[in-house]
């Protein structure tokens, strides 16, 4: 999801990718870091299986949430692509060749 979400934050920022990208990034090494910690604290209280049961919920909220955001962005825009990211090129190079 990291991508995904990279891409539509940066899309998001309007003149400040920058910004966006280290907040990713920050918020990125907060969910790997206490992600397990709280996996385990919730593995003490109902056990191993259970605990991990919350893994395929969360990737399904996140996925929920690109999808959500791609869509909505489509609706402000009126564009099928939705709103133009810092990911899409915006040079004349194609294929290796300068375009006319």
């Amino acid at each position: 999801m990291f991508p995904l979400s990279i891409a539509r934050l940066i899309a998001a920022s309007g003149n400040l990718p920058d910004l966006a990208s280290a907040r990713a990034s920050i918020a990125m090494g907060i969910a790997f870091g206490g992600g397990p910690f709280a996996i385990g604290v919730l593995a003490d209280g109902v056990g191993v299986y259970r605990s991990m049961l919350v893994v395929p919920v969360l990737l399904t909220a996140a996925g929920t949430a690109v999808w959500w955001s791609v869509h909505m962005g489509r609706r402000a825009t009126g564009d099928p692509a939705g709103p133009r990211s810092v990911a899409t090129p915006h040079t004349n190079w194609e294929f290796g060749r300068i375009r006319g």
